[in-house]
């Protein structure tokens, strides 16, 4: 039997909770659409970017070879950052902004993959008191008999050094950083510390065996049989108005001592052999956008890439 009072209806729908239910769900589609549309035009911008980044790879490409085809167009007689070609030179480019090209002359530290004569052991007679100096500046000249051993091509050991079949390289490096293969070679005497300069201030792997006095800067001079920081920053003042072109040229600064040219003529040079090129693109706001840094070898005939790095 039936209930309750029939014909009553149940309580009026409430009008305000449906209209505030409507509003959040409203409210809750249109941030899921705004959302959305972040979400978008962040993938638009990373996928504008990625191919702003190719594109200035593929220009990269090019600019390499139009700058290995003018340097060695280039036939003076020095190589030095007086020289224009070798500012920096500002490229705008269509739908990604501004690319800065600089190009520099390499060869301007001691030459650590070239010590030794075409025998790969014997230390080069003008480079023995350099290396000497070197690791007396380092305050660590027990090492310096080390490193040769890591380096040169056989396994004997010399006065001093020390040889490692399983981990001595006993060739030349590619990159000053397998030193720190050598246990007594810290990461302060590698790269310096706050006080001191370090190894990698001193030497490179970009060189044929020369200075470029041209490019050298005054620690490196310093080194240098019979030079010291006076002659050295007279040598820089002189080939800032004027780049030497010759040991005739170098002899002629007024505080040069005339006995250390027979040491330093089979170890410095007036011209490079390697550059570095220095690609930058920025958004035409001024946002980094890519860097690109090559390394060109030039030699006798021709000028290859040896060296592709990208940040």
């Amino acid at each position: 039997m039936p209930t309750g009072f029939p014909g009553r209806k149940g309580p009026p729908p409430r009008r305000g909770f449906i209209l505030v239910t409507v509003l959040l769900v409203t409210t809750m589609l249109l941030s899921c659409a705004m959302g959305y549309a972040w979400y978008a035009r962040g993938q638009i911008r990373r996928v504008m970017r990625e191919r702003s980044v190719l594109q200035v790879r593929s220009i990269a490409y090019v600019l390499a070879g139009e700058v290995a085809r003018g340097l060695m167009m280039d036939k003076s007689n020095h190589d030095s950052k007086k020289e224009p070609w070798f500012r920096p030179m500002f490229f705008p480019i269509p739908e990604i902004g501004i690319l800065t090209v600089e190009v520099t002359p390499l060869n301007d530290k001691m030459p650590i993959a070239r010590l030794f004569l075409p025998d790969g052991d014997t230390l080069r007679l003008e480079m023995k008191t350099v290396w000497e100096s070197l690791w007396d500046l380092l305050k660590a000249k027990d090492i310096g008999d080390i490193v040769l051993d890591f380096l040169d091509a056989n396994k004997t050991p010399r006065l001093g050094g020390r040889e490692d079949a399983k981990k001595w390289l006993n060739r030349p490096i590619v990159d000053l950083s397998e030193l720190l293969a050598i246990p007594e070679l810290t990461r302060e005497i590698l790269y310096g510390t706050v006080d001191r300069k370090g190894l990698e201030a001193y030497c490179t792997i970009w060189s044929d065996g020369k200075i470029n006095v041209n490019m050298a800067p005054s620690h490196v001079l310093e080194i240098l049989d019979n030079i010291d920081r006076n002659i050295a920053e007279d040598i820089i003042e002189t080939r800032a108005d004027t780049p030497f072109e010759s040991i005739e040229d170098l002899a002629k600064v007024g505080s040069f001592p005339q006995q250390a040219l027979p040491r330093l003529m089979n170890l410095i040079s007036f011209t490079s052999t390697f550059f570095r090129v220095n690609i930058d693109a920025a958004t035409m706001e001024g946002d980094p956008l890519k860097r690109i840094v090559l390394v060109l070898n030039k030699g006798s005939g021709s000028c290859s890439l040896v060296s592709w790095e990208e940040f």
